[in-house]
């Protein structure tokens, strides 16, 4: 353990060659219960260089810190939740709200940009705070979560961060590094200021801060034709896919007479534009089903391979939900997005419904939305 000057603020630093078995409790309580996508991934789990830096009043009442992302061009992302990993003083105790704050790059780049007028989102909301079961310098780990949010941002933010803002007892809570898997290979990208943001200091290599953003990425792409290849159509158009209003698409499901069929399947094209290489592909769905007991199935078709790849499943909710899958090329995160984009720009998305025992008749699929976002080349 290795205890440094408030001047530099990063007060843990441990190197393990291989994971230790107490981070088996991060694995287990990863928040993904149903499947919802991941607008950027810094690892949660705890491994490697492992690291923490304050985040928190008392020990720490000016001090800001921030990791990177990268919101896709042209487009904005929607987050409604965000997760990471502590450990805290043993004096130390929190209140029952956590911050979240982002900031834009300063205009010669590298960095964020100083001063309060960097900042281009700021939130407090309820915290969830769980033990881990690990720790770490004789400090107990936490997993950290902010939920029902509605944070929507743009191109123009590039550093996330989290905060206690009101700790007390005495000393501070650490915000965790992960082993930065999906960081691709950057590692100078974490800042810290002891000033409220007024100054920021890069922290060098070997920073990933342990966190993840769920969310949606909003489609910039409207389908161009739909099919409704199992169920009847109730009522609604392509404009209903098109924009989040009242308008819907509304299906009433068929029970099929094969094994494991669906009881609504729906067909969505669009174009992205002549395929150049596909840099970036998203497709965002935004619906409901008016029963409980459905499970909702997202594929897309690879048109070099010539088949359907399942991209998404999840328990279909009754309370309007967003569901989206991404594919950034040359990267960790998915798959090659040029496999589902035709020469031509076609892009083909399949949504299916399947009857898991649904105690009622009469239920009916409803989207709001469905498009996709494309970056190319």
């Amino acid at each position: 353990m290795k205890r440094n000057t408030a001047n530099d603020a990063r007060l843990f630093k441990w190197r393990t060659a291989s994971p230790c078995l107490s981070l088996l409790p991060l694995l287990l309580l990863t928040p993904n219960p149903d499947q919802r996508d991941v607008l950027w991934d810094n690892h949660i789990i705890l491994k490697g260089d492992i690291t923490g830096r304050a985040i928190s009043p008392p020990a720490f009442p000016s001090i800001r810190v921030v990791d990177d992302i990268p919101v896709t061009i042209r487009t904005r992302w929607h987050v409604t939740s965000a997760w990471l990993n502590t450990i805290e003083d043993g004096a130390w105790r929190p209140r029952e709200t956590m911050e979240l704050f982002v900031w834009k790059q300063a205009p010669s780049g590298g960095g964020p940009h100083p001063g309060q007028d960097g900042i281009v989102a700021w939130l407090e909301a309820p915290l969830r705070r769980s033990a881990t079961g690990a720790t770490y310098f004789g400090r107990a780990a936490y997993l950290h979560g902010i939920e029902d949010l509605d944070l929507v941002l743009g191109t123009d933010a590039k550093f996330v961060g989290f905060r206690h803002p009101e700790g007390s007892g005495s000393g501070t809570a650490y915000w965790m590094t992960s082993d930065g898997k999906n960081d691709h290979g950057r590692g100078r990208f974490h800042y810290y200021s002891l000033d409220q943001g007024g100054t920021w200091i890069n922290a060098g290599i070997r920073w990933h801060n342990s966190f993840i953003l769920y969310g949606y990425e909003e489609p910039s792409v409207p389908p161009s034709f739909f099919v409704i290849s199992r169920g009847a159509h109730v009522s609604g158009g392509t404009i209903s896919l098109s924009r989040v209003d009242d308008d819907r698409l509304v299906i009433s499901p068929r029970r099929p007479i094969e094994v494991n069929a669906p009881s609504a399947e729906l067909i969505v094209n669009s174009n992205v534009g002549p395929n150049s290489g596909a840099a970036w592909l998203s497709f965002t769905l935004l619906s409901n089903v008016t029963a409980q007991g459905v499970d909702q199935e997202v594929w897309f078709w690879d048109h070099v391979n010539r088949r359907w790849v399942l991209a998404h499943f999840r328990r279909a909710d009754t309370e309007e939900v967003f569901s989206f899958r991404r594919y950034r090329e040359g990267t960790v995160f998915d798959t090659d997005p040029t496999l589902f984009v035709a020469a031509d720009g076609t892009v083909t998305a399949r949504i299916r419904w399947f009857d898991r025992g649904v105690p009622s008749v009469g239920w009916t699929v409803q989207v709001n939305q469905a498009g996709w976002h494309a970056v190319l080349n």
